[in-house]
């Protein structure tokens, strides 16, 4: 769009010339912890649904392989610019002020590099029985430790890996597989072998 549109005014001869603000861009990039695909983290404003593949904003984007973001059409003014995790529901950062100026790209140094290794934790968890093979597959249902009433989430593992992730602190984990006994574990570390 370009900054001035004519706008017919019913059945009258006249017009009126309507401003339209015009939108800008957000461009940025994350630094990824080990362990944690580019393709998990999503990226948008405050105020989207992370849910839909569009927003009443702007959208919320996958990172591309090198994580790197861009985020179009974004209304001119100030935003929150919010990086997820798939599988968490709440923002794992949120980056308030954003400027964007009409028909201009916002490169907030803020933006550059965002380091999120403090705002989550990367579990790779190896799961095998007592003679060291891979269990084929099963579930691991973890919950934070500090909040007794924690909402549990669970995850399938397979070929005996378990790879998720979660808001920092600690967590406690019960770890099921058919044939085997049921494991519940008190605290879980980010790399650790599980032996069922």
């Amino acid at each position: 769009h370009g900054p001035a549109t004519p706008v017919a005014l019913g059945a009258t001869d006249e017009c009126a010339l309507l401003t339209l603000p015009r939108h800008g861009a957000i461009v940025g990039s994350i630094t990824l912890p080990e362990g944690l695909e580019a393709a998990r983290l999503r990226v948008g404003l405050k105020g989207d649904d992370p849910y839909r593949a569009e927003g009443p904003l702007g959208n919320f984007r996958a990172l591309d392989v090198g994580g790197h973001f861009r985020l179009r059409r974004v209304p001119a003014g100030r935003h929150t610019v919010e990086i997820r995790v798939d599988e968490l529901r709440t923002p794992i950062l949120e980056i308030e002020g954003v400027l964007v100026r009409s028909g201009e790209l916002a490169t907030d140094l803020r933006l550059q590099e965002i380091g999120i290794a403090r705002a989550l934790r990367v579990f790779d968890l190896e799961i095998t029985d007592e003679l060291g093979a891979a269990i084929p597959e099963g579930s691991i249902v973890w919950a934070a430790n500090d909040d007794p009433d924690a909402v549990e989430r669970p995850i399938v593992f397979r070929n005996g890996r378990g790879r998720f992730v979660s808001p920092p602190g600690g967590l406690r984990a019960e770890v099921n597989a058919r044939g085997y006994r049921r494991l519940e574990l008190p605290m879980i570390e980010e790399r650790q072998r599980i032996v069922m």
